[in-house]
């Protein structure tokens, strides 16, 4: 059994484990040893497990080799594993699988060699095979003498965020994909187009320098080449938009009459 005592100088319990047997001649033979940091770090780990029992997140305490000591019901929930199956195995060693990034275990790693904090986010793999992503928290917990006596590390389950995130990348990637079909398909068209009204514009000046004099005719031809010189400026704007989505855009200071452009 353990017995809580009291030194008589020193008003501090102390705890000790008593062990003792009967003697074949009569009397017992007993020995008393002092196990006071060991019921300690107990109560210390009886409290935080009383405390990570009460929250949703996973939460996994190892003592300070990385071996499993407590794991919360939302772990076990989670993951599928209870305690008894895992007490005394390290995390990694049933909750990684093929695809978990090999770098970022080994940074993990690094910072718990080097009793550090790190914080992460892994792939996963429940007792059933399912993968998910979690983020964790480990976190060092040190003793009055600083010296390291176990790890606690906080994970919540980051599946639907990360799904969430690319979903939305794939969208972005489409939306630029059917930006750039639109700017090559403006630029063929306008290039398209331009040619066919350079030989018209190009025709109507001829059969304007064939009139001797003006005629009503002619006045008709003037109007259509403006029309179409007006056409052939907007077609010119339109493969300008493909060269501002793609930064190209350079600005001329050019004089033009105000008011023929507002007639």
């Amino acid at each position: 059994p353990h017995l809580r005592l009291r030194h008589v100088s020193n008003p501090d319990p102390v705890w000790v484990e008593l062990a003792f047997t009967a003697e074949a001649g009569g009397g017992i033979l007993g020995s008393l040893r002092e196990n006071s940091a060991r019921r300690i770090a107990e109560e210390e780990l009886y409290k935080l497990s009383t405390v990570a029992s009460m929250t949703d997140l996973m939460v996994i305490i190892t003592d300070r080799h990385g071996r499993t000591e407590f794991v919360n019901q939302a772990f076990t929930r989670r993951t599928g594993y209870t305690l008894d199956e895992i007490k005394g195995l390290r995390p990694g060693s049933f909750l990684q699988g093929p695809d978990t990034d090999k770098s970022e275990t080994a940074r993990i790693a690094d910072a718990i060699r080097r009793n550090a904090s790190c914080q992460a986010e892994l792939l996963n793999y429940t007792k059933s095979g399912e993968s998910y992503w979690t983020s964790l928290q480990i976190s060092p917990v040190f003793n009055q003498t600083g010296q390291i006596e176990r790890f606690i590390s906080v994970q919540s389950d980051c599946t639907q965020l990360r799904q969430t995130q690319s979903d939305l990348q794939a969208s972005k990637q489409r939306a630029e994909a059917a930006n750039i079909a639109k700017s090559n398909f403006l630029a063929t068209v306008s290039h398209e187009m331009r040619t066919p009204l350079h030989v018209i514009l190009g025709t109507i000046a001829e059969l304007i320098h064939d009139q001797p004099h003006a005629t009503p005719a002619t006045e008709n031809l003037l109007r259509v080449e403006r029309n179409a010189n007006t056409l052939l400026r907007l077609i010119t704007d339109m493969l300008d938009i493909g060269k501002i989505e793609a930064g190209q855009i350079c600005l001329e200071p050019i004089a033009f009459p105000l008011r023929a452009s507002l007639d």
